[in-house]
């Protein structure tokens, strides 16, 4: 059986419009990059009167993708926020509240072609030595640095240093970024 050249071209002429009709495949997003593990290690070197009188060593471990991590060393201290009578049973009620005090320390990074991008924001706070004017208005101090810098891992990085108010102590603060295998 022979088939007519031009039924033969009709036949392809419609196979190639309805291929052309078609939606294109689309092409697969590329994959990002995998991202690293880094260890984040902060030393806190407290001194007093220039004499080294303790260290802290705080690790943690966070990914590249810009989420913190985060580390809380410390004590939840009740404040007594207010009372009230109950008219009733003539009962006194105190209303609390819960504060943090200690050590706070959170990192987030992000790889650069030439570093790492390194947030990080360390709270301390402690009870005061000098006592308050009553039990319900207790003194605190804090000390708190928010940093931004860019490291290279295995580098030592000094983020910054404090002087603790009403003292003669001073904190260093130091961060070191190692990539984990």
């Amino acid at each position: 059986m022979k088939i007519a050249p031009s039924v033969l071209a009709l036949a392809l002429l419609s196979h190639m419009m309805a291929m052309a009709q078609e939606k294109p495949v689309p092409t697969p997003a590329p994959v990002p990059a995998a991202l690293h593990t880094y260890r984040l290690t902060f030393t806190l070197t407290e001194s007093e009167a220039g004499k080294r009188v303790g260290v802290q060593h705080i690790s943690m471990t966070s990914s590249a993708d810009g989420n913190s991590a985060i580390a809380k060393i410390g004590s939840r201290v009740p404040i007594a926020t207010g009372s009230y009578s109950n008219t009733d049973s003539k009962a006194v009620q105190t209303q609390m509240t819960y504060l943090d005090i200690g050590l706070s320390i959170s990192g987030r990074l992000r790889e650069l072609g030439y570093g790492l991008q390194v947030k990080t924001k360390i709270e301390q706070s402690s009870m005061a030595d000098a006592p308050p004017a009553t039990p319900a208005d207790p003194v605190i101090r804090q000390e708190s640095i928010e940093t931004d810098a860019i490291l290279t891992p295995g580098k030592p990085m000094m983020l910054g240093s404090l002087d603790i108010p009403g003292s003669t102590r001073h904190t260093d603060i130091e961060l070191v970024v190692e990539r984990v295998p």
